[in-house]
């Protein structure tokens, strides 16, 4: 009877397992729609400071860069620099794009 029990136990724990990993990673700091999100409202600033920017393309670009940082900490911290671009003045969105990627090397 023990060995039924134990047999049924790992493949429930590791069903457990994995649902809560798949959660906890889609709602973590570098879940790819929190990237999508601050990237869209970040580029749609970028193209209210200046109109010849493709909001697509820097989107896709933002993205990119996010997803090169070197670890999820370095993504939340770079998005939350973004976000925090997405409502400075124009004068200062050049310069917080690349302090958020900065933050993501170093």
């Amino acid at each position: 009877m023990k060995t039924i029990a134990a047999n049924f136990a790992r493949p429930a724990s590791a069903v457990l397992a994995a649902a809560l990993g798949f959660a906890l990673g889609a709602c973590g700091p570098a879940s790819e729609s929190r990237m999508n999100k601050v990237c869209k409202r970040f580029c749609e600033r970028q193209f209210d400071c200046n109109d010849g920017t493709d909001v697509d393309d820097c989107i896709d670009g933002c993205v990119d860069e996010a997803m090169s940082c070197d670890s999820d900490d370095d993504v939340a911290d770079a998005l939350d620099i973004l976000d925090e671009c997405s409502t400075q003045s124009c004068n200062e969105v050049p310069g917080c794009l690349a302090e958020a990627w900065l933050e993501c090397k170093l």
